[in-house]
């Protein structure tokens, strides 16, 4: 027995001597709480940066709330606020060495705002020397879309500092659109002229649906003064879209003025497209209204999309009110789409009342994407309405049966 004594003894011995060795250690959690009391933050200067006055910090519970507040952030943003407002590189600095995920660029954001409001050159400076992960391209952005709104010469002067080429189109786009919301002349021009040399931006359309968000007849006004080319039919989109939020009407007699047949359905579907997401009833009663059978037949399915989405029953009662033709069928199987992944049996019972070959395909598309998601409701589904789907789709699936 001496031998096991012996080594119980040792054992233990061992671990006495682990345990005081730890215990001797600094505590690291210890230390960082040290290094974050007011004064005190740990401050590695990058990127050539001169060092930071420590006057007025936070405290370390101003700190402590600020970095871990989760749910309820109001008085950690205003708490970081208040730093960044007076110590704004201090504050940022802080948020680049000791805050990590999500609330670190939300940090960011507030820091920039805070900073680039009073100088947004010396921002610029010090957002440019960070270390280049996911916060910096989103702070050179946000200091974008802030100097933009004081001073947007300037901003879009900065441009040229920014050495990637990717998060330089991303920041023109910002400036342009931002730059436009108080100036919209001044930023169409500039975004207009940066865009011929970077013909990938969309810093024009932006500014140009800014311009419209505002004076949509305006806007429409300066895109017919220009010349019929790449950039502006690349504007459409973006145009018709912010014009039809405030002047819908306006927007898609505008769109269908226009002579070419391809920039005259962009314009068209984006505008009603914005428009039923708005107020869908108004959207569908133009359609059947205003525009010409081919027309309808074209965006009628634009429509509904969102109207089933925001308030299906109003939607199926509009289309059962329609008299029989080809936009009562094409409205029809739009109601069949709409349903297919939410409520494949109502789905159905629309897809059924197409005619011919539209009926086939429908029921098809709708019950394989069923039997993808949920195979035993739609074999019961099946087994009980054999008789009313069309024969040749009946064949197909039992020879698939019989296969498997």
């Amino acid at each position: 027995m001496r031998p096991i004594a012996t080594s119980v003894v040792l054992g233990l011995s061992l671990a006495l001597n682990l345990f005081l060795l730890v215990r001797s250690l600094p505590d690291p959690a210890a230390e960082r709480a040290g290094s974050l009391s007011s004064g005190g933050i740990p401050l590695t200067p990058t990127g050539g940066r001169d060092g930071i006055s420590k006057g007025g910090s936070p405290g370390q519970a101003d700190l402590e709330l600020i970095r871990n507040a989760v749910r309820d952030r109001k008085e950690a943003d205003a708490a970081f606020a208040a730093w960044a407002a007076t110590q704004p590189e201090e504050a940022l600095r802080w948020v680049e060495n000791q805050v990590e995920g999500r609330i670190r660029l939300d940090l960011f954001e507030i820091g920039i705002k805070e900073w680039a409001g009073a100088d947004p050159a010396a921002a610029a400076n010090w957002i440019l020397g960070m270390s280049n992960d996911f916060t910096y391209e989103a702070a050179v952005v946000d200091l974008g879309r802030i100097w933009a709104s004081g001073d947007g010469s300037k901003a879009a002067a900065w441009l040229a500092t920014i050495p990637e080429a990717p998060l330089r189109r991303a920041v023109a786009e910002a400036v342009a659109e931002t730059w436009a919301a108080g100036d919209p002349v001044s930023a169409t021009a500039w975004a207009l002229e940066f865009q011929k040399s970077h013909p990938d931006c969309l810093c024009f359309p932006k500014a140009l649906a800014a311009w419209a968000a505002q004076d949509p007849s305006a806007a429409r006004r300066y895109f017919d003064s220009l010349p019929a080319d790449e950039t502006a039919s690349a504007s459409i989109p973006l145009l018709a879209s912010a014009a039809a939020e405030v002047d819908p009407v306006g927007t898609i007699e505008w769109a269908l003025g226009l002579k070419d047949e391809t920039s005259k359905w962009s314009g068209l579907s984006c505008a009603l497209d914005a428009w039923a997401q708005v107020h869908p009833s108004k959207a569908a009663g133009f359609v059947l209204g205003s525009l010409s059978e081919e027309d309808r037949m074209e965006h009628v399915e634009t429509v509904l999309r969102h109207w089933s989405a925001s308030d299906n029953a109003s939607a199926e009662d509009w289309v059962n009110q329609l008299t029989d033709g080809p936009v009562r069928q094409k409205a029809i199987g739009a109601m069949a789409l709409n349903l297919m992944d939410c409520a494949p049996p109502r789905a159905l019972d629309w897809a059924l009342r197409l005619e011919g070959g539209e009926k086939t395909a429908a029921c098809r598309q709708i019950l394989d994407t069923w039997v993808t998601e949920d195979r035993q409701g739609a074999m019961a589904w099946l087994s009980k309405n054999q008789d009313r789907i069309p024969t040749d789709l009946a064949t197909q699936l039992e020879s698939n049966r019989s296969e498997e």
